[in-house]
């Protein structure tokens, strides 16, 4: 395996294969994998390169604090809400969120949904007991299926098909959505798309070299995010990612060295390039004071040109007495607040929010810490992984959020 983290100049789209590739599920039929990956490469692209650059241009508003991020969705995406009603719900429900919130604060709004692509997610085990019943983890309908089926678990190349079809029949109801729903609002709001861009295979099936620059893009949606968890020295996605024109998000926990992120960095934008970059911290109520401030002032110290996100979701999970894992209301708004003003120390500013939301009618995650313990499966708990705010509940994170940028120094329009 090769050790350098710095792009070389022979970057190919396939040279991420002698690093370190984690999180990635070993297929028991190793023939049908390599035909369906074949059969992938001969597909039509889900997103275009203009629209790529295109959204990377207005990306680049955020560093200079004129336009503010909301990309919002669901923790894991299931096959069967590719449909135009699921998919038409989750949209209207981030447009209103972002109408809501331009009334209060006085900037622009780039919508990007956790949509049309969120089929994988990170495991910490490779295997789960469920009702005494040892299986594969459910890693996503990409990968394989969540049903209490010892044989459903198994990992099946197929579904990689299946994956883009979901994708794009969702990027299909999403452009209908925009042509439809958006002309009833008082501003337009062009939904981008974003998914984790963990299952290597299937990310580089959608690289394509564009006519008009030499360039190369992933045109599985318009941004991919690299995970916590693949996140490091050496990682096969940070070398997958390095080479494309997409912007790229990464998540950044307590798990990596600013030293080992400021390098990845640099990898991932060699041109220091405006909106290319996006930083989504995830660190919890409990520990962001103690790694965020001295991620920022090396960041500062490098002068990158970065986005600063905070994903408010992620650190703040625990389990109830019941088991369940819940989050508390009130510590995602307690980081938020303390990302802000952290940020605000050293001269930056927060340039969006990360959160994992549903416009159904669930209850997974609880207002107050305390509340936790009210929170069961049996009672409105549907997610196929992580708890979701509901949209109630992301209305109100939302108006915290205008309200800490209102207190800390950002001018909040007034509402007759």
């Amino acid at each position: 395996m090769k050790s350098k983290l710095m792009r070389s100049t022979n970057w190919t789209p396939d040279s991420w294969r002698d690093f370190d590739q984690r999180q990635q599920p070993a297929y028991p039929n190793t023939k049908l994998l390599s035909e369906v990956l074949d059969t992938l490469h001969s597909l039509p692209p889900i997103v275009n390169y203009r629209e790529i650059e295109d959204f990377k241009q207005r990306l680049a508003k955020v560093e200079e604090g004129r336009t503010f991020i909301i990309q919002a969705g669901d923790c894991a995406e299931s096959f069967i809400d590719a449909n135009i009603d699921s998919v038409f719900s989750r949209c209207q429900l981030l447009s209103r969120v972002a109408e809501n919130y331009e009334k209060l604060i006085d900037n622009e709004i780039i919508t990007i949904g956790r949509i049309a692509g969120q089929y994988s997610k990170p495991r910490s085990n490779e295997f789960e007991t469920i009702e005494g019943i040892q299986m594969p983890s459910y890693r996503g309908d990409l990968i394989n299926d969540s049903s209490l089926c010892r044989s459903n678990r198994i990992y099946n190349p197929i579904r990689l098909l299946q994956g883009y079809k979901a994708a794009r029949d969702s990027h299909n109801y999403i452009r209908d959505f925009h042509k439809n729903y958006n002309s009833t609002i008082r501003s337009f709001q062009k939904i981008w798309t974003s998914h984790e861009g963990l299952h290597l295979e299937y990310e580089r099936s959608h690289f394509a070299k564009s006519n008009e620059n030499n360039a190369w893009y992933n045109l599985s949606s318009h941004l991919q995010w690299i995970g916590a968890r693949t996140l490091f020295k050496d990682s096969a996605h940070v070398e997958l990612f390095s080479g494309i024109h997409n912007p790229i998000a990464v998540k950044v926990g307590p798990s990596i060295s600013a030293k080992d992120l400021i390098s990845v960095l640099k990898k991932l934008n060699p041109r220091n390039e405006k909106g290319k970059l996006i930083l989504i911290t995830r660190f919890g109520k409990e520990s962001v004071l103690d790694h965020l401030p001295l991620l920022v002032k090396t960041v500062n110290s490098e002068s990158l040109n970065v986005i600063w996100m905070c994903d408010p979701m992620h650190g703040n999970t625990f389990l109830n007495e019941n088991k369940t894992k819940t989050r508390s209301v009130c510590a995602i708004t307690d980081e938020i607040e303390q990302t802000i003003l952290i940020l605000r120390k050293h001269n930056k500013h927060l340039g969006g929010i990360h959160l994992e939301t549903t416009p159904d009618e669930v209850s997974e995650c609880c207002s107050i810490y305390s509340e936790g313990n009210e929170i069961n499966k049996s009672n409105r708990y549907i997610t196929k992984c992580d708890p979701r705010l509901n949209a109630d509940q992301f209305f109100d994170v939302m108006e915290k959020v205008a309200l800490y940028r209102q207190e800390h120094g950002k001018q909040i329009k007034s509402i007759a």
